[in-house]
């Protein structure tokens, strides 16, 4: 069966287009829990950091997140691992043992670099006697070392780099004298303890002779086999049984089914659940990067399976969250906004405070647990902080997040101020880069009142810029509406330093913009003084009005 519940990796993850208060609230409550021995617990992102997060990784030395594209379960966290499997020159008498000891249906078969092959079953090798049942002095073609391997016989005269051995089995039962009429340069020759008979295989230049029982061999006849180029084996099994296994010698390779329905390790149950509970196979083999052999999937393994254990960070909205969250297992939410649309499985521990920033309810659970906090995860907690409360001068800030920042920038080493403004310099020349860039980077995704509504925001030091940009702006704003479905898409240009927002949206929807910010709009855009929010003082409005049509 796949991974236990125990020993899953369970992900600490973000939102979408990730800030630097969800990377960095990731990572430091990752710490917190492995400091409480959850040791199986790691930080994770589901999309690309911004240069603001760059940055503050770099200083200190911090590695980014695990990058996590979706959490539906795949093959591999059901995959049965440590498969055994068999090599294609091993005879399939050896297969036989294995089907014989075990209640496994098939067997996959690797190269010597684990390559799937193809698979051998008892299908198979019934079907291979069935065959030979029906025909006269069955051909063979298999190795010396197979033959000798399944007669647990001893090689008596062979050359030893004698490997490959083609022929027809024959018994020789036949009197003296007629045994030529069935020998001939290919035969694999079977007889007990007859020397006349034994001489005259070796006349008419038998491939190979077995002597069975253990009987001896004159040591005449094993000189003559050696001139004539004759091998010579002898095994204790009786005559019957050696008929029988030397058919067994024959390599895996020459009975298994190549042509084989197999699953990628990448693959989504989803995609797959269907094709196997419908069909008449229970098991598929499982293969990875280069076609490497991984371990099997069965139907079985579909009756038992353990979601992708996730720990929500600074969300807590579906539309926000990873892909395929639904298929997901929420055991915790830490976050500072509104109350979403996620749903869980069973109740779980949901942190949820109207704080400026996860960082601050992180660095709280650090206090409450007795823990002290590494100088690097303070600097990290300290920056979440700071980013998303625009240096504290955002409308979200409360005296919680005010104590977080002294307390952490006291463990750090870091002045608050100073810090804050590298933060700033640092997110990127945002008036060079292309808007489509930009709307991509702090963005959300908003369900409110049955209508879909994205919301894209930049905290700059200096917002002119961008009036100079608006057509280019507005322009790229109508095309996310049509692409993406959006009933509203608005862009919010944040200035620090005047202390409010410059808001860009399609011209259409002006009315929805005066009437939730009780503002007259001039064209496609509205500057609303000390509007620094999006959590608090764009969504709230908007949602007001929009429940009311």
């Amino acid at each position: 069966m796949g991974s236990s519940t125990e020993d899953r990796t369970v992900y600490i993850i973000g939102h979408r287009n990730p800030d630097t208060d969800s990377i960095c609230s990731a990572i430091s409550y990752a710490q917190l829990k492995n400091s409480l021995g959850q040791d199986n617990v790691i930080p994770a992102r589901c999309g690309n950091t911004n240069a603001e997060t760059d940055f503050v990784l770099d200083y200190f030395s911090i590695t980014p997140p695990k990058l996590i594209n979706d959490v539906y379960l795949r093959v591999e966290h059901i995959i049965t691992k440590n498969v055994t499997t068999l090599r294609p020159e091993q005879p399939i008498l050896e297969a036989g043992k294995r089907f014989h000891e075990t209640n496994i249906k098939f067997f996959p078969v690797v190269s010597e670099n684990l390559s799937l092959l193809g698979v051998i079953s008892a299908t198979d090798i019934s079907k291979r006697y069935i065959h030979e049942m029906a025909a006269s002095f069955p051909k063979i073609n298999t190795t010396l070392d197979n033959i000798v391997s399944a007669l647990e016989g001893r090689l008596l005269v062979g050359a030893e780099n004698t490997r490959e051995v083609e022929g027809s089995i024959v018994v020789c039962a036949m009197a003296t004298g007629t045994l030529g009429d069935y020998i001939n340069r290919d035969s694999i020759a079977i007889l007990g303890n007859r020397p006349e008979a034994q001489r005259e295989v070796i006349e008419k230049n038998a491939a190979v002779l077995i002597v069975t029982g253990n009987l001896p061999i004159r040591e005449e006849i094993l000189s003559r086999a050696g001139d004539r180029g004759c091998i010579v084996i002898s095994t204790p099994f009786d005559t019957y049984t050696t008929a029988r296994l030397v058919t067994a010698s024959v390599p895996i390779k020459n009975v298994m089914t190549r042509d084989v329905h197999f699953f990628y390790i990448d693959d989504p149950i989803r995609e797959i659940k269907h094709d196997i509970v419908l069909s008449s196979h229970r098991a598929y083999p499982v293969i990875g990067e280069g076609g490497k052999f991984e371990g099997i999937v069965s139907y079985y393994d579909f009756l038992d399976v353990t979601p992708q254990q996730v720990i929500l960070v600074d969300h807590n909205e579906k539309s926000q969250a990873v892909e395929g969250i639904e298929e997901a297992e929420i055991i915790e939410i830490i976050d500072h906004h509104r109350i979403g649309d996620v749903q869980t499985l069973s109740p779980i521990f949901m942190r949820n405070e109207p704080v400026g920033s996860t960082g601050t309810i992180v660095s709280k659970i650090y206090r409450e647990h007795g823990l002290s906090i590494d100088p690097k995860i303070a600097g990290l907690l300290l920056s979440a902080i700071l980013s998303d409360t625009a240096l504290l001068k955002s409308p979200t800030t409360t005296g919680e997040d005010h104590r977080a920042v002294d307390i952490l920038s006291k463990i750090s080493g870091l002045d608050p101020e100073k810090w804050g403004m590298e933060l700033i310099k640092n997110r990127g020349d945002w008036e060079k880069a292309a808007v489509g860039e930009i709307l991509q980077k702090d963005f959300k995704e908003y369900l409110i009142s049955s209508k879909s509504i994205g919301v894209a925001q930049l905290e700059v030091l200096d917002s002119g810029g961008f009036d100079l940009r608006r057509d280019e702006i507005i322009e790229n704003i109508l095309a996310r509406e049509e692409a993406s479905g959006f009933d509203l898409f608005i862009f919010m240009v944040t200035d620090i330093i005047k202390q409010g927002t410059m808001l860009f949206f399609n011209p259409e929807h002006f009315k929805t913009i005066e009437n939730a910010f009780g503002k007259k709009t001039k064209g496609p855009q509205v500057f609303l003084e000390n509007v620094m929010s999006r959590k608090k003082q764009v969504i709230p409005p908007l949602t007001r009005y929009l429940s009311q049509l």
